[in-house]
């Protein structure tokens, strides 16, 4: 079983497997609490996309007694080596769906710790996080500078979202302990953790993010040679400390690796909101 949410209005430690969730409303320093427990007060409303090659689905409902719109996604986790040892036994219970001469189809509920679901938890939710999260049909579209000055930049600036949570850990507010790597230089320095991504266990799935402390940077199409140095500074310290930490982390986590065993290829590329996202495909050499 996955666990999702619960809502308290008591401010004060949650149980052991809990979080608590900070959200800023309308950017206006307000600030709802919300406890981490289960889904029992989550009331849904409607699948607002269900993708079944990505393994996701993201649902859109409200809290018991709370009139702002909540979203949850949920996303079902890789397999874990570690785990799947532990993940045979009587508490892993099969059924038979149809068998063919040597070939039999079950359907398998292995125990909780091999069947929780990545959780995201967006409370209060806006009209903007549910058009984004909402499926729609896609085009594919050459974008010319002129469309870019036309089009893109002033949708990007109307309909921008809150920026407080790169503030955030930018100046250490928020998820110190996610922190990877720290570049404090105002002009080329960067702050490297962990994309949502990546779920910290598998390293052949590295998914870094940068968030880059210059300011003003909203698409590739913001990006001249002066950004040159930059760029070359998350690829150079981002990938070198990035997957030398990452490897640390999946060691202490029962797996044994070493940074000679492993080489990398990887890619930067640029998203709003300042943010640099490392896509490091790890392998063994």
């Amino acid at each position: 079983m996955a666990h999702a949410v619960g809502v308290s209005d008591a401010v004060k430690e949650p149980a052991p497997k809990s979080r608590k969730l900070e959200c800023d409303v309308q950017g206006d320093g307000e600030t709802i609490r919300i406890v981490l427990n289960d889904f029992s007060e989550f009331q849904q409303k409607r699948i607002l996309s269900d993708n079944s090659q990505r393994k996701t689905i993201c649902i859109e409902g409200t809290f018991k007694n709370r009139p702002e719109t909540a979203i949850v996604l949920l996303e079902k986790k890789p397999f874990n080596e570690e785990e799947l040892k532990n993940a045979f036994g009587s508490n892993c219970v099969l059924y038979k769906e149809f068998s063919n001469d040597i070939y039999g189809f079950y359907e398998c509920f292995p125990n909780v710790k091999c069947s929780g679901f990545k959780t995201t938890v967006i409370y209060p939710a806006t009209e903007k996080h549910i058009r984004k999260y909402q499926a729609q049909n896609i085009h594919l579209i050459e974008e010319t500078p002129e469309l870019y000055e036309s089009v893109t930049l002033p949708h990007l600036e109307k309909e921008i979202f809150s920026l407080k949570w790169v503030t955030n850990i930018l100046e250490r507010k928020s998820e110190t302990e996610r922190v990877i790597f720290e570049d404090s230089d105002p002009d080329i320095g960067f702050t490297l953790l962990p994309d949502l991504k990546w779920d910290r266990k598998q390293v052949e799935d590295l998914y870094l993010l940068a968030i880059v402390r210059q300011s003003g940077i909203k698409s590739l199409r913001d990006l001249n040679s002066c950004h040159l140095p930059l760029l070359r500074n998350i690829r150079d310290k981002g990938i070198v400390n990035g997957l030398e930490q990452s490897l640390i982390h999946c060691a202490d986590g029962g797996h044994q690796l070493r940074n000679s065993e492993w080489s990398t290829d990887s890619s930067l590329y640029l998203v709003p909101c300042n943010q640099v996202r490392i896509e490091a495909k790890s392998h063994r050499k």
